[in-house]
């Protein structure tokens, strides 16, 4: 696969050197860590974490920045969306809204602005 060697090239360096790469995308996804473990079995994994609330609306924002969520509202990556995006920055009554919280408590706790917080159950798999 031509995307693996060309992945490896970014960590070509002398020894003497480290190498990092980041990204929100790999402690969620057991998948691409596993991939990551064969390509560099040496390889040392640093997480970095951050409050999950803050994460949470911090992503919520960016998505809306990106046009992600239309009325409703609705998370473009994860349902079918009609309509206009809702205009950035989106209100926090709408990120409210989004996970449906009912006296303090999230009930909308599948969507991936949930999960990706949940950081025990992440690193369990690595």
């Amino acid at each position: 696969h031509e995307w693996r060697s060309t992945y490896l090239d970014n960590f070509a360096t002398p020894s003497a050197l480290i190498t990092y790469e980041k990204t929100p995308d790999y402690l969620p996804n057991a998948t691409a860590l596993k991939s990551i473990y064969s390509l560099i079995p040496s390889v040392s994994l640093i997480f970095m974490l951050r409050d999950p609330s803050s994460r949470a609306y911090s992503a919520y924002q960016h998505h809306c920045r990106k046009g992600r969520f239309y009325e409703g509202p609705k998370f473009a990556l994860e349902e079918d969306v009609t309509g206009r995006p809702l205009a950035a920055p989106c209100a926090p009554e709408d990120f409210e809204a989004f996970l449906r919280v009912d006296k303090g408590v999230v009930t909308n706790t599948q969507t991936r602005l949930v999960t990706w917080g949940l950081y025990a159950d992440q690193i369990k798999q690595v």
